[in-house]
């Protein structure tokens, strides 16, 4: 009897030893087929929510397959199971930049485990965006545009700064998205840094090269009050292209105010000379009523530094002075006919326009009311006064080449040409 029992426990001994030890095992049906582990395991797709795994199955008996992870390439769990000749599985979960996985893969039996796969490892690739550049800039917006390099973000965050150090989200646009309008009040003087990072679920990517704004004479545009303005480059000066056209139209025979809104003159009272030739202005309106300047008085205190006038942030009215530097230099050296727009004169006093200045014989409103000298005379207003009842204008005409300053009465209304603070 005890002979008996002690065979009994012998054999429920090797029994159990036999179905959990792990080895190359054979196929319990056939002792002779080898338990192959699967091969050629591959990360063929890893995202922050997901990694794909792909395998050859070497057995024809395994019941299953086992996929197993790693943070640390020592312990493994088991994260998925799938069934036999299945060569596929995707393991859902959450997957940061800052760590490494591992992966691998073994066959079942009902009794035995093949051995393992070979291991894949790989940390999340969050590619940065590239290519970060300033498409436009001008005083209300910025355009950036860049390359999205991952397939996985869910927006992109944009950060600007303005001593090149300290940085702060001024925008966040949506994934897929390579373009962002940054609306806002810039400096055109001033340089602005930008950058860009994709954002997921859990990660963000590193930063996109930086993209600097710099106002650009001659490549810059001024959007003021709904019009774009281009500009120009001459000597060291940067000027509007183009004559103000800003305000509401009022009758010539009326005098501009204080109060109301910005005024203008169109010439002949047509909204359409506005349009083509821009506004005119009496000297007053021009300033803005600056330190109560009048058409009739002086400012006080005189005017010091840039006077802003109906000009756009960061332009003013320019001086006498700035004038006379205008014409000094080499571009324009004393002739007119480089400020004139190309057509505009007559015979040899015909505009060539090689400064880019563009100057129009706009004609003007006089004091009385009535206007005149359209196709015959341009006048641009200068913030100097003469004394309290005239200021100095630059006038062109069509006949010479000459430049004239005139010190006239400031009811009269002339253009007004801005000049770029600080250039």
């Amino acid at each position: 009897m005890r002979t008996k029992i002690l065979f009994l426990i012998t054999l429920i001994s090797i029994l159990i030893f036999s179905s959990c030890k792990d080895y190359d095992f054979q196929n319990p049906i056939d002792s002779d087929t080898e338990f192959i582990a699967p091969g050629d395991l591959k990360l063929t797709e890893f995202t922050e929510t997901s990694a794909k795994l792909e395998w050859t199955d070497n057995s024809a008996f395994e019941i299953g397959f086992e996929i197993e992870k790693s943070e640390d390439g020592t312990t493994y769990v088991i994260v998925k199971t799938v069934d036999a000749n299945i060569k596929t599985a995707t393991i859902d979960g959450a997957y940061l930049t800052t760590k490494q996985y591992f992966f691998r893969v073994r066959a079942k039996s009902n009794y035995y485990y093949s051995k393992y796969s070979n291991i894949v490892s790989q940390s999340l690739q969050f590619n940065a965006p590239t290519n970060l550049q300033v498409t436009s800039f001008i005083e209300t917006q910025v355009i950036l545009t860049w390359t999205d390099n991952c397939t996985f973000e869910t927006s992109f965050e944009i950060e600007k700064s303005e001593n090149g150090s300290t940085y702060a989200i001024i925008k966040t646009v949506n994934a897929n998205m390579t373009t962002a309008t940054i609306e806002g009040s810039y400096i055109t003087t001033k340089q602005y840094s930008f950058r860009v990072r994709a954002k997921a679920i859990y990660n963000y990517s590193e930063y996109s090269d930086i993209a600097m704004s710099l106002f650009l004479c001659g490549q810059a545009v001024v959007n003021y009050s709904g019009r774009i303005y281009n500009t120009v480059k001459i000597g060291g000066q940067c000027w509007l292209k183009e004559n103000l056209n800003i305000g509401t139209k009022i009758d010539g025979g009326n005098n501009q105010t204080s109060g109301n809104g910005i005024e203008k003159y169109c010439y002949d009272n047509n909204e359409i000379n506005c349009t083509t030739y821009g506004g005119l202005y009496q000297w007053a309106e021009a300033v803005q009523y600056q330190n109560g300047a009048t058409n009739t008085t002086s400012p006080s205190p005189t005017f010091t530094g840039n006077v802003k006038g109906i000009c756009p942030s960061g332009w003013h009215i320019p001086t006498k002075a700035e004038f006379e530097t205008l014409i000094a230099s080499s571009v324009v050296n004393n002739n007119s006919n480089t400020l004139k727009a190309i057509g505009h004169g007559t015979g040899n006093d015909t505009g060539t326009n090689t400064s880019g200045f563009s100057a129009l014989l706009v004609g003007s409103r006089d004091n009385d009311g009535t206007f005149n000298n359209l196709g015959f005379g341009t006048y641009f207003w200068s913030s100097a006064e003469y004394d309290v009842a005239s200021a100095y204008i630059l006038a062109l005409y069509d006949i010479n080449s000459n430049l004239y300053f005139h010190n006239i009465n400031k009811g009269n209304g002339f253009s007004v040409r801005c000049l770029k603070d600080d250039y």
